[in-house]
């Protein structure tokens, strides 16, 4: 089963090969996007909170793709006490 919501959506692939890379452009809302500081339960498990926030865990890579001047390492960036910038639900799945 492929998955929906995978980093490399928009970014040419013949079955083979993937050809140059094209980003996923979600821009920040200030309206619906809202500040999270990542608890305990969630340092360097950014699998259980995209579980939690958004209903499935291989968005994963959302919280660093989403604030990558912070989170350089999708895994190991996401530290506890870290306050991040975390878009709202709704907006974030129609992009997929």
């Amino acid at each position: 089963m492929s998955n929906p919501y995978n980093l490399y959506k928009y970014t040419p692939n013949d079955g083979y090969e993937r050809g140059y890379f094209e980003p996923i452009e979600i821009p920040h809302d200030d309206v619906t996007d809202y500040y999270f500081t990542i608890p305990e339960k969630f340092h360097q498990k950014p699998g259980n909170m995209a579980y939690e926030l958004y209903g499935d865990a291989r968005l994963y890579w959302i919280f660093s793709y989403y604030n990558q001047e912070q989170i350089e390492d999708p895994i190991f960036g996401v530290r506890k006490g870290l306050t991040i910038r975390v878009p709202d639900k709704q907006r974030l799945l129609n992009f997929f």
